[in-house]
């Protein structure tokens, strides 16, 4: 979660957090550059369908899927899109935390930014890299006694994410 960087294909994510307000910085992904149309033209010579809007606005959808996942501790309707070593580990970490009595709520997510980062293609698959911030509220509670052990139900939490998303270079 965060802090840590997470292999994904379909999509992949690493994060670094900060607080809003800039309070108990920690590591904060730079803004990367802007390249949604370099990429854009790339694309489209290989899939004329291609539209950055309606990637960017699945990108969003993801990410708000897999942080609700999270939350629910059921990664089931997000599995399809997990890289199968980012879906073992993060099932290891939710294991865990049912373990402990622990939930993670993560509420009030909204993405301010979106765009193409970045693009490469190998043998088999291509990629397409994506900067993305988020803001939401981050809080975990023991499960029985509903204390809570980490955050509040107020603070918004600043993220900067670098998402990767792959497909296989012949579609």
């Amino acid at each position: 979660k965060k802090g840590q960087t997470k292999s994904v294909s379909r999509p992949g994510t690493g994060a670094s957090v900060s607080r809003s307000g800039g309070q108990k910085q920690r590591q904060q992904l730079k803004s990367l550059p802007n390249r949604t149309d370099e990429i854009t033209g790339i694309m489209n010579e290989k899939d004329p369908n291609f539209t950055p809007n309606d990637f960017i606005t699945y990108v969003k959808r993801v990410y708000v899927d897999i942080q609700d996942a999270w939350s629910k501790r059921d990664l089931e309707p997000v599995r399809p899109i997990l890289h199968p070593n980012l879906y073992q580990q993060t099932e290891r970490q939710i294991e865990k935390k049912i373990q402990d009595g622990i939930i993670n709520y993560l509420e009030r997510i909204s993405v301010n930014t979106a765009y193409l980062t970045g693009y490469v293609q190998d043998d088999d698959y291509e990629y397409m890299i994506v900067y993305l911030s988020a803001q939401m509220i981050d809080y975990q509670v023991k499960e029985k006694t509903g204390q809570i052990l980490y955050g509040d139900k107020t603070t918004r939490w600043s993220l900067s994410y670098k998402m990767t998303f792959m497909r296989a270079a012949d579609m």
